[in-house]
């Protein structure tokens, strides 16, 4: 069962990845960051948000970033959230590399599932309580240009995965 859930999982990544890639044209953002968060899926039962975040860094002769991806379940309103339980919350960081002429993958992170988490303490640090998955990845590592994130934001629910992709624009890395 857990392999099928895996390749329907798989199937409609793929699919989603050429449509979010087909937003290419997404103008750079202000130096800084380029990110954006979108709603990946709204339904009767579940509402899933995502963002993808690539923050460039560049220190001396080290150039690099991170590459960001969340997913956060919400009740069917998009605005509660939802606590899910952990493994039922997917996301993951795809990087890209812009070549003069098409979006080239360059790397990513393993799918990360997570769920929700109570509030907790962390020595004398109250944690707030967490409800979705947050992937972070190295982004540059394919040389200098143009790069920009594509970050799954997924649930699972009435037995199957609900989500989609969100990219986040692009940022210059020398």
């Amino acid at each position: 069962m857990a392999t099928m859930r895996y390749h329907k999982f798989a199937a409609r990544t793929a699919a989603a990845l050429c449509s979010a890639l087909a937003l290419a044209g997404v103008a750079a953002t202000s130096a800084g960051a380029a990110s954006n968060a979108a709603t990946t899926y709204s339904g009767s039962s579940l509402c899933v948000k995502g963002r993808a975040t690539l923050f460039p860094v560049v220190a001396q002769s080290f150039s690099s970033g991170v590459a960001d991806a969340y997913a956060d379940p919400y009740r069917p309103d998009c605005v509660t959230p939802l606590a899910l339980p952990v493994g039922n919350v997917a996301t993951k960081a795809d990087l890209y590399k812009w070549t003069g002429s098409a979006w080239a993958y360059c790397n990513g992170t393993n799918w990360l599932y997570d769920g929700y988490r109570p509030a907790r303490l962390a020595g004398d640090i109250l944690l707030a309580p967490t409800y979705g998955a947050h992937a972070v990845g190295h982004a540059g590592a394919c040389g200098p240009g143009y790069y920009g994130v594509n970050a799954a934001a997924f649930a699972w629910a009435n037995n199957s995965w609900n989500g989609g992709w969100v990219w986040s624009g692009y940022e210059y890395m020398p």
